[in-house]
């Protein structure tokens, strides 16, 4: 070969590592971008389901106008992430347990839906009903890239913080319902997050949340101050809402979180038995235990402000008795 032609090869192949550099460079960039924008959606979902209510213009059904929210976010969402996998090649889905357990709770729940007598209600549902398979998918969709973003810190804290802000604006929103009757109609146990137990629910979860930061976690004094505050008004929150259920609920997590701290010692190094008395766990669990025994008399004091939301559900035995008969029709 005379040095004319492996001036030529050497060149041809110097053209082709560069164009396959910039090749590989459009992809990564344009793999970005879709990334990009999927966590942007994922974001803005997050921070407008808590917020989010219709207009009295319009008068949609406040479950309507979330689910609807939901579940086209997930659905944006999850396109623009696979599109960035296909661009990627790889598509790597959660380790977790939680992420499982709802993969089959779903599978389960699309079997039934596809084997029910009204299969359209069970899969699309009719006003936006919590609870379908098309909600229940959509959550495991928001599950799922939760376990994804949430990785990276800095879009951790953005999330965080948008939600955070977000659920600020719906307490603020939920006083002034209270106080002044306004932004909303219809009484004072009306709000953004839905029904007054919603409320409780939401309360119930931050101070879970921030219980279990502070008490497994190791976090810097700024943000363990910030949890603290966090802990403190949400545990006030459920308490004023006193939704029984809900109480109950924290109180047995705060147990565990309190047993957890106190016997996984080779884990949780710092928590003994003699500091129990300095146990975040220990004392929501107090706090919560209390409310569960006064609900009655909390019921009293707030249905003298002009709050009331009385729990109207069957009793144990009734809903045995309603599914047992169910499993005898069809047990599936």
């Amino acid at each position: 070969m005379d040095e004319k032609n492996i001036d030529s090869v050497v060149a041809e192949e110097a053209i082709d590592t560069v164009g396959a550099a910039s090749g590989a460079k459009k992809t990564k960039k344009r793999k970005g971008l879709l990334d990009k924008i999927s966590f942007f959606v994922f974001a803005l979902t997050a921070a407008l389901l808590p917020i989010a209510f219709s207009p009295v213009s319009i008068n949609l059904p406040l479950d309507f106008v979330k689910s609807s929210i939901l579940i086209v976010g997930a659905f944006l969402a999850l396109l623009f992430w696979l599109l960035a996998r296909l661009d990627d090649g790889e598509v790597v889905l959660p380790a977790s347990p939680i992420f499982w357990s709802l993969v089959a709770v779903f599978i389960v729940t699309l079997v039934s839906g596809l084997l029910s007598g009204a299969m359209q209600q069970s899969i699309i549902g009719s006003y936006g009903e919590m609870g379908t398979v098309i909600s229940l998918f959509a959550l495991l969709v928001m599950l799922g890239l939760s376990f994804h973003f949430f990785v990276d810190p800095v879009r951790r804290k953005i999330i965080l913080s948008a939600l955070g802000l977000s659920l600020a604006l719906v307490f603020l929103s939920q006083l002034s319902q209270v106080f002044l009757g306004w932004p909303f109609s219809g009484g004072k146990i009306v709000g953004a997050i839905g029904k007054w137990n919603d409320l409780g629910i939401i309360f119930g979860l931050l101070a879970v949340s921030s219980m279990t930061f502070l008490e497994i976690c190791d976090f810097k004094t700024q943000k363990s101050k910030y949890a603290l505050v966090l802990l403190v008004l949400s545990s006030l929150g459920a308490v004023v809402v006193n939704f029984y259920a809900g109480l109950v609920v924290v109180g047995v997590l705060a147990l565990v979180v309190l047993l957890y701290s106190l016997f996984f010692t080779d884990i949780v190094s710092d928590k003994k038995y003699s500091g129990i008395i300095k146990s975040y766990a220990f004392w929501v669990l107090i706090v919560f235990v209390v409310a569960v025994l006064a609900s009655d008399y909390t019921g009293i004091l707030l249905s003298k402000v002009g709050i009331a939301s009385p729990e109207v559900r069957p009793s144990l035995s009734a809903t045995w008795q309603i599914s047992e008969k169910s499993l005898v029709g069809n047990y599936l």
